[in-house]
């Protein structure tokens, strides 16, 4: 006996067992740290003691395991933790059905993490059940606090979550400590994108007080929505519905059909509506399509607004061909657009794509578009048509491209249209590697092109050659101290009409370090553009400068000096300097000062100064006068203060003094850490507004807030995105 369970656990320890789900490559791998039974007659594997399970890509340690391999069950118990990605689940009992990948866990502990959290979310729940991508978790408890007994808790009869659509959860209680303040019957969760209002009550001069909710309805996946109902003091009542209806159920095809319609709450007005079908057929193999349709209708105040929206798409694939054919149409109210605006459209392309090796690829497209533009006659139909080839080798690629264009413009008279631009522009483009000079690369690429191009309507089109090279960076070690790097590029283009333009620039930067406290860096800039020709739109103004900066760092000192000297206009730029002194590892102060070496003028002075000894006490503040229109432009401070372990002092103001000075912002706040939460009473002096708010800290951007101004009072709540109730 005792062979053969050494026999046994050596076997296991170096490789295991039998292929998973009927397939080869999907191996589980165990390895036990004590011993094992084998009940052949069972097919059952016991397994005692440490245990990690091995398979695809999640792993299970526990005390105790069962696996049945006829029948495809893991079952195990004692000190679970099950791991797949970042994820970590901790169980009393696992059962796992390799057959159907469905997990099976009871009281289940999980810790979430996630972008829109502060912080870890704690989720228990007495059965999880994760199958097809889902999970299903019941008597379950939600809490951002970690002690037995959470200071707040969500608790819920069921959750059912789908990843990248919903979360539903069932019976849904809020518990303050013990106490239960408020059941919910159902809570959706979206976690699609989505436009639409949360629940959130408020106070304005133009609405009044209002009401604004959201209640979902869900009878399956296939058939949900939702219903609106908002209240606007001086509005008057917004009505509206949302639903979703998957078509897979009654077509050979994937899709939805969509319905929104309400009231935006002016009086008297009609509903708006909104609708949306999208279908994917299921069409032979090799084939793909997709149908889209939308209707908008809305109306503001006594203006109305109607718009609909069509598109159709049609591929093929076979190895490495592809052909799509796709038809867009778009008609909008002309009443409500601007003259020359367009209110239907019509959009036809055609597309092929080739690519017989890697290296190589052609294509072809064509479009036809119909444009109707308002208060003006109809327009013919413009064409375009585009083909290429590329192709990549190891030295160089290179483009060939031909476009063939046909615009139409119509004038006043309807009969004819006033020109008609016909054109065929090809292009040859060649683009090197980094070019070679017998066993040397060079840092320099170069590109060389010929086109023919249509400058402007109505005009004759151009032959036109360019050519560009391009210095990716020379870098030189010059000793051991200094540095030279030049980056640059030239480019040129030669016109059929006598005409040529030349375009280069270069960037050479010299940097020189005496010691490990010092640098200095000078740097040379060079841009121009030269038109051979008397074409103004080929003539630019070059630019050509010097700049220059020392950084100097010595014990608790930093600083910088910089400026320029303008070489076309020889004047010198302006000299900017800035040294910052640290006095501890808490506190540090700094100043700044810019001089117009040309006017011989000082142009400003800005003082910075900061005590930061830890996250509860801090203090910034910073001062700068602009000497030019000589008055104090900025004054601000930020404060925060701990008066207790609970409690902690907030000050923020900005002062601008710009347009005979105001203040920008002033909030005087004070918080207390409640638990996991926090509450705040802050002054807010510019709005001249009092808030109290509560915040979680497990949801930073979510709160409740309550305020009050000289004649108002103000009510602010903000769910999460996409929380809905009913």
């Amino acid at each position: 006996m005792l062979l053969r369970r050494a026999t046994a656990w050596i076997i296991l320890l170096m490789l295991l067992v039998w292929p998973a789900a009927g397939r080869a490559d999907d191996r589980v791998r165990i390895v036990a740290a004590e011993g094992l039974t084998w009940h052949l007659a069972a097919a059952e594997l016991v397994v005692l003691g440490e245990v990690v399970v091995e398979y695809r890509d999640f792993s299970l340690s526990c005390t105790q395991l069962v696996v049945n391999t006829e029948k495809q069950i893991l079952a195990a118990g004692g000190g679970i933790v099950f791991r797949q990605g970042d994820e970590e689940i901790s169980a009393a009992f696992l059962r796992y059905d390799f057959a159907t990948e469905t997990a099976h866990f009871e009281q289940a502990f999980v810790v979430l993490e996630h972008e829109d959290l502060a912080g870890e979310a704690f989720l228990t729940g007495t059965e999880l059940i994760r199958k097809d991508g889902n999970t299903f978790v019941t008597q379950a408890g939600l809490t951002g606090c970690d002690l037995p007994v959470p200071h707040y808790q969500l608790q819920a009869a069921e959750i059912e979550y789908y990843p990248d659509e919903r979360i539903v959860i069932r019976r849904v209680s809020y518990y303050e400590g013990r106490r239960k303040l408020f059941t919910l019957p159902v809570v959706v969760i979206s976690l699609k994108e989505s436009n639409w209002e949360t629940p959130k009550i408020g106070h304005n001069p133009e609405d009044g007080w209002y009401i604004k909710t959201t209640y979902n309805y869900f009878r399956n996946p296939a058939w949900l929505g939702s219903l609106f109902v908002d209240y606007y003091q001086l509005r008057g009542w917004g009505l509206g519905f949302r639903h979703q209806y998957e078509l897979s159920s009654v077509l050979p095809a994937t899709g939805w059909l969509y319905w929104y319609a309400k009231q935006n709450g002016w009086e008297g007005q009609p509903l708006s509506y909104h609708a949306a079908i999208q279908v994917t057929p299921e069409l032979a193999p090799g084939y793909t399509g997709e149908l889209q349709g939308e209707y908008r209708l809305s109306h503001y105040r006594e203006r109305t607004n109607e718009e609909w929206g069509l598109t159709t798409r049609l591929a093929w694939q076979q190895a490495a061909e592809r052909v799509s054919l796709s038809y867009q149409a778009l008609d909008k109210n002309p009443a409500e657009l601007f003259t020359g605006s367009v209110y239907q459209q019509e959009l036809i392309t055609l597309a092929y794509e080739n690519l017989p090796r890697p290296d190589l690829r052609y294509a072809l497209s064509t479009n036809f578009t119909t444009r109707q533009r308002v208060g003006l006659p109809p327009e013919e139909p413009s064409k375009f048509i585009q083909g290429w080839v590329s192709q990549t080798l190891p030295a160089y690629t290179l483009n060939v491209k031909a476009e063939h264009k046909y615009n139409p413009l119509v004038a006043s008279d309807e009969q004819k249209p006033a020109w008609q631009s016909y054109t065929l522009l090809p292009e040859v483009r060649l683009t090197t590697r980094r070019l070679q000079f017998g066993r040397t690369t060079l840092p320099v690429t170069a590109t060389v092109s010929a086109s023919r191009i249509h400058e402007q309507p109505g005009d004759h089109t151009l032959m036109r050659a360019g050519g560009q090279l391009n210095l990716t960076g020379i870098s030189r070690r010059i000793g051991a101290q200094a540095m030279l790097t030049t980056t640059g590029s030239l480019t040129g283009n030669y016109y059929d009409t006598n005409h040529a333009q030349v375009q280069a620039n270069a960037r050479t930067s010299l940097s020189y370090a005496p010691s490990t406290n010092s640098r200095w860096m000078l740097t040379h800039n060079w841009t121009g553009r030269l038109g051979i020709s008397p074409l103004t739109y080929d003539l630019a103004r070059p630019t050509h400068n010097l700049e220059a900066r020392v950084d100097y760092l010595r014990g608790n000192w930093r600083t910088y000096l910089a400026g320029g000297y303008n070489l076309l206009t020889s004047r010198p730029e302006d000299l900017t300097a800035e040294a910052v002194y640290r006095h501890s590892r808490q506190l540090y102060s700094s100043l700044q000062f810019g001089y117009a070496l040309a006017d011989a003028a000082w142009r400003y002075a800005k003082f910075s100064a900061a005590y930061l000894p830890d996250e509860r006490h801090q203090l910034k503040t910073g001062l700068s006068y602009d000497f030019t229109q000589e008055i104090w432009r900025e004054a601000s401070l930020e404060l925060t203060q701990s008066l207790s372990p609970l409690w902690k002092l907030e000050t923020q103001i900005q002062w601008d003094g710009s347009y005979g000075g105001r203040l920008v912002k002033g909030r005087v706040g004070l918080t207390r850490d409640w638990h996991c939460r926090r509450y705040q009473i802050s002054l807010d002096l510019v709005r001249q507004e009092l808030w109290f708010e509560l915040l979680f800290d497990l949801f930073p951007n979510e709160r409740l807030r309550l305020g009050a101004t000289d004649n108002a009072f103000l009510v602010d709540v903000e769910l999460p995105e996409g929380v809905l109730a009913r």
